[in-house]
């Protein structure tokens, strides 16, 4: 999508990318390496991609919202690896308790 945008940005020597990261890219959580990894990379694309950009006129922000109400819980698989079952149940429970409470972390972090 960015390779799509950028000719035309910086053309106009104007516009904005905005990626969504997550405060998982900033600090990962126990059980979430992988979706971590990806979100640190959207965070190191971010911050190189702003300055590369920057002389075009054209800025880039990451959005970083926190954990929030979802039925991502529901989407897990069961562990195969014993070592990892008491792990993973842990979370589990904890997605479930925090979506029966509904609660919700409004902290957003933007940087740009």
């Amino acid at each position: 999508m960015i390779r799509a945008v950028l000719p035309g940005m910086r053309a106009r020597g104007d516009g904005w990318i905005v990626n969504m990261s997550s405060v998982a890219g900033l600090v990962g959580a126990l059980g979430f390496g992988y979706y971590a990894a990806a979100k640190f990379a959207i965070e190191g694309l971010t911050a190189t991609l702003r300055e590369e950009v920057e002389p075009f006129g054209v800025r880039v922000l990451a959005v970083a919202p926190a954990a929030f109400r979802t039925s991502a819980f529901s989407y897990f698989q069961n562990e195969t690896v014993d070592a990892y079952v008491p792990m993973v149940e842990a979370v589990k429970a904890a997605f479930v308790d925090a979506h029966a409470s509904r609660q919700v972390t409004p902290f957003v972090a933007c940087r740009q």
